[in-house]
């Protein structure tokens, strides 16, 4: 029987084990999340485990899986099951898996919370958001319309900032048409024929920079 592989994709020298993963990439890229690749695997317990980005700010891992891979229970609880046993392993670090492109997926988050939104260990719907407030601003990943912040020091913690659902974000619609033109742009880029959005992203990081910036002095003014 033929196995169908996704296409290897070449983003900013690395190299993508499909189209999805470097749509990710450029996603991140654009809303200024910096990351590493592929960084480090990780074996244990008849696991062995490489997952595809870090992101170095927020000691987190994000799995890219197709949209199927959310409605099949089995395929689901088994990259459940890997990042687990890295996170658990791992106390500083949580987990993100996303299914899907950037635009329409759905993300979840897996770590050591204590906080007054949810105990214990679990899995938590978030979203990549636009957020701001005294302590944090920029872009960030979102629970339960709280910021999700995370601290390195043994444990995982949340901390709730301002709500991104509250009126000043109503007045400045800004912020969030920005995340929806970064998610729209990202699950559109093109890599075939010669084409790869690695040649203009530096200058659409800039320009998407500079609309946030924009849209954070008119609330920080408000």
């Amino acid at each position: 029987m033929n196995t169908i592989k996704a296409i290897e994709t070449l983003y900013r020298g690395y190299r993508c084990r499909s189209r999805l993963e470097a749509r990710w990439l450029y996603f991140l890229d654009l809303i200024g999340i910096h990351y590493e690749y592929e960084p480090q695997g990780f074996c244990g317990g008849g696991i062995y485990y490489l997952p595809d980005i870090y992101i170095p700010a927020y000691h987190t891992f994000i799995e890219v899986k197709n949209e199927s891979v959310y409605e099949d229970d089995e395929l689901r609880a088994e990259a459940r099951r890997k990042m687990e046993a890295v996170c658990g392993a791992c106390l500083e670090y949580a987990g993100v898996i996303v299914y899907g492109d950037p635009l329409t997926c759905r993300c979840e988050s897996y770590c050591f919370m204590s906080s007054e939104m949810c105990s214990g260990t679990d899995w938590v719907p978030v979203s990549f958001e636009y957020i701001r407030d005294n302590n944090a601003s920029g872009a960030g990943i979102c629970y339960n319309g709280e910021v999700l912040m995370r601290t390195y020091a043994g444990t995982m913690t949340y901390e709730g900032f301002e709500d991104i659902s509250t009126s000043n974000y109503a007045y400045v619609p800004d912020l969030k048409d920005l995340m929806f033109r970064a998610k729209l742009r990202a699950r559109g880029a093109r890599f075939e024929h010669g084409e790869n959005p690695e040649n203009t992203v530096n200058a659409e990081s800039a320009e998407f920079l500079s609309a946030y910036k924009r849209s954070d002095a008119i609330l920080s003014a408000g």
